[in-house]
């Protein structure tokens, strides 16, 4: 008997650290999948806001984004010879998740269209506070002095590294100076020196306003979806294209102000104009709205999502997507949108469209899988990262100015980082309860 345990044991040794093996490498191929989560959310964020200047609707953005999923998912799942409905004892829970991720999705939607990358990131990627106050509740995980000190270091970080407005940080001077111009004969100057154009302009009078003119192309400057500036050809009669210059001051530059809008023209970039003012307005309040409501449904449903793990993703990412037509009808029925205006899509936008659509469903994808595979604390503390990236791209793409506190906004979330990934290693330790 003795004989056969001993001749045995290397085979259950063997088998051991077979499975052991297999973990590592499904929590490696979870952290990946994380990490290919965190850029593809980051590329669409800017497609949508920089590179289409915001002009997309975010409601054909949200009704494409649910049809398209629901298709190729439900493809996937009689593929797979999978039940729609799922093991019966996590039912509910999929199908709130699939509600809650259809809000998460026009959150993210609605925040990027109305709120500064940099900003949205900072809250988005705030998503471990959140983890850490649902799971006590929800998978009851402690929430004691370790964890408060992880949320205290991981939100002044990013505060710091975004220096959102709404926190009090004032504005950087680049922005006002972006709003102050001057036309020296036909060359029309940015004080700030921010937009770039070879072209000739003029300020034509018309009445009691002016129309900004530009000569080289026989086109006129407007606005188009609340606070995007386009060239159009002139019409008399469209309030979009009137303005009002403001006094200059000391050095000859003055406000453009745009009358429908009652906001300044503002230079974005190289390239890109918009109109801006220094209050809050009601996009900009929904937008922060938005924001906060991204870290709390991804908390919600990366927990459920992990209570679920029975359930095949695609079956998970199908009813996502039901959620998101769900929400999608019931938005554009309460706002009274155009269905055929929002599905017949112009021939300039269908590519991004379809590309932020799809990088949408690869990141639910990513994420979906990632939290069967690794904790959902880790999983949101690894995206932490991406606020890292996003600051990045915030002055890369928007224009920003560096700060010397956003070295100090970086190692605070290094610290919460690195806190959270040892946290299970301090546990283990005598330590008092409160901690």
């Amino acid at each position: 008997m003795s004989e056969e345990i001993a001749e045995r044991q290397p085979l259950l040794e063997n088998a051991t650290a077979i499975e052991e093996n297999r973990k590592k490498n499904l929590g490696i191929l979870g952290f990946s999948l994380v990490v290919v989560s965190g850029f593809t959310c980051s590329s669409a964020s800017v497609i949508q806001r920089i590179v289409c200047h915001g002009t997309l609707n975010f409601w054909s953005l949200f009704l494409y984004r649910g049809m398209i999923q629901m298709l190729l998912t439900g493809i996937l799942v009689i593929w797979n010879n999978e039940s729609f409905w799922g093991p019966k004892e996590t039912r509910f829970q999929m199908f709130l998740q699939g509600l809650c991720g259809g809000l998460l999705t026009l959150s993210i939607l609605v925040a990027i269209q109305h709120v500064p990358l940099g900003n949205a990131a900072a809250i988005f990627f705030c998503t471990p506070v959140a983890t850490f106050i649902f799971g006590w509740p929800m998978l009851k995980e402690p929430l004691k002095g370790y964890r408060l000190m992880i949320i205290i270091f991981m939100m002044s970080g990013a505060a710091l590294i975004t220096r959102p407005n709404f926190l009090g940080f004032p504005k950087d001077s680049n922005l006002a100076d972006g709003q102050l111009w001057m036309l020296n004969d036909t060359t029309l100057i940015n004080k700030a020196n921010i937009w770039q154009s070879k072209d000739e302009w003029k300020l034509e009078t018309i009445n009691q306003s002016i129309n900004i003119e530009n000569m080289s192309n026989h086109t006129f400057l407007g606005v188009k979806d609340f606070d995007t500036v386009i060239e159009e050809e002139f019409d008399q009669y469209k309030f979009e294209e009137a303005w009002i210059k403001g006094e200059s001051d000391i050095e000859g530059f003055f406000t453009l102000t745009h009358i429908k809008s009652k906001k300044v023209l503002t230079a974005i970039s190289a390239q890109i104009l918009k109109v801006m003012d220094d209050t809050n307005d009601n996009n900009e309040i929904l937008g922060y709205l938005a924001c906060f409501l991204v870290p709390i449904f991804s908390a919600i449903i990366s927990i459920w999502n992990s209570q679920c793990e029975k359930v095949h993703p695609t079956v998970m990412m199908f009813w996502y997507a039901v959620g998101s037509c769900f929400w999608a009808v019931v938005g554009i029925i309460s706002f009274q949108q155009n269905i055929l205006e929002l599905l017949i899509l112009k021939n300039e936008i269908i590519g991004y469209t379809m590309a932020i659509v799809l990088s949408g469903i690869f990141e639910n994808f990513c994420d979906t899988v990632a939290v069967t595979l690794v904790t959902p604390t880790r999983v949101n503390v690894v995206q932490c990262f991406e606020v890292i990236v996003n600051y990045g791209l915030q002055i890369w793409l928007e224009n920003h100015s560096f700060h010397p506190s956003d070295i100090f906004g970086i190692f605070l979330l290094l610290i919460a980082v690195t806190a959270t990934g040892i946290e299970h290693k301090v546990m283990k330790r005598n330590l008092p309860r409160w901690i």
